[in-house]
């Protein structure tokens, strides 16, 4: 998963239509699942996937069937490094321009940029006034 790091995902302007079709929780699961891809594939499980959004495990898994039904997710078993196989290993097939990951130069969010409360010698409060 995403380990905290938070992964800004760009909608492309086909989303709308797959949004309406998928429902919102798949939607939700998908935009996880590519924020916190490799390329094309992503490790994820149904558990930590519903630990990361706040979700039942079953929620998580009737989202992620109804990706793999419509073709954007495929399972993919990956392999260890002891030889066997894991579970948790997802494919992506997104049409073009449907989601894609954010460039990693994004501006911060509002809530991490300092404000002008935050600089030294200004005051948080505005004078209405004129000083005599």
């Amino acid at each position: 998963m995403t380990g905290g790091r938070r992964v800004a995902v760009f909608v492309g302007p086909d989303a709308r239509a797959w949004v309406r079709r998928l429902g919102p929780t798949a939607w939700v699961v998908l935009e996880t699942l590519v924020a916190s891809s490799d390329g094309d594939t992503v490790t994820a499980g149904v558990r930590s996937l519903a630990t990361e959004l706040d979700l039942s495990k079953d929620t998580v898994a009737r989202a992620l069937l109804a990706l793999r039904h419509s073709g954007l997710v495929a399972p993919c078993p990956l392999l260890r490094d002891t030889g066997r196989f894991t579970h948790g290993g997802y494919r992506l097939h997104l049409p073009p321009h449907l989601l894609e990951p954010a460039a990693p130069d994004l501006p911060a969010p509002l809530a991490e940029r300092p404000s002008a409360r935050d600089e030294p010698g200004t005051s948080a409060q505005l004078s209405l006034l004129d000083p005599i």
